[in-house]
């Protein structure tokens, strides 16, 4: 399944949804993201794994962006399927990426700066906290 069909299985997808960490793994070509989200006052961590990874771009912060705050705290993201507007290149990089590739982009509203992924599969796993 590509990002755009399980985000189907939350309530607002993934608009308005909490990062809590990702990490890649490059050895795997896997990607992981755990996210917080709200369902009617009860929290939920929901899991998103990436298999097939081609493409994982973290773009830098503006630099008047409070990067390191002094609190841990989730980050704010809306996600968006990728464009060339929002990731220049991208046209002739879908080209080259392996059959059946889909591309997803999820923007930090902290940061304002995007994490762009492209992947072959993915998974949705939701978890009471």
């Amino acid at each position: 399944m590509t990002i755009e069909e399980l985000e189907r299985r939350l309530p607002d997808g993934f608009h308005d949804i909490y990062l809590l960490r990702f990490a890649v793994d490059l050895t795997l070509n896997t990607c992981a993201f755990d996210f917080k989200v709200d369902f009617q006052e009860s929290g939920k961590i929901v899991k998103l794994s990436l298999r097939g990874l081609s493409l994982c771009v973290v773009e830098p912060s503006y630099p008047d962006i409070d990067y390191f705050p002094s609190e841990a705290r989730p980050v704010l993201v809306k996600g968006v399927p990728t464009s060339e507007k929002i990731l220049p290149g991208l046209t002739a990089y879908s080209k080259l990426a392996p059959p059946g590739s889909f591309f997803y982009s999820f923007f930090l509203d902290s940061r304002n700066s995007f994490i762009h992924v492209g992947a072959t599969e993915a998974e949705l796993e939701i978890e009471c906290e």
